[in-house]
């Protein structure tokens, strides 16, 4: 599994997002809603939840790789 972000957003976060990005689905699961979204060529969800906040969550960016130098193992640039 990819690993993921998430972040908590306001209620004025959320709708800017979705004014911004293109809906691709949305379904309400009790006092919350799920919106699948595309923003900027980034596959998303948001989830308003009933307390006026909502949990964003996407792929997490990948590493940055380096290159081999001097016979060094390539490993990540963020280790």
């Amino acid at each position: 599994m990819k690993d993921i972000d998430w972040r908590a957003i306001n209620r004025e976060d959320l709708a800017k997002l979705l004014s911004e990005a293109k809906h691709i689905s949305s379904r309400g699961l009790g006092a919350t809603t799920v919106y699948h979204l595309d923003h900027n060529g980034r596959g998303l969800l948001a989830l308003a939840l009933p307390d006026g906040y909502a949990l964003v969550v996407e792929r997490a960016p990948q590493a940055k790789w380096r290159r081999r130098i001097d016979g060094q193992q390539t490993t990540p640039a963020s280790r």
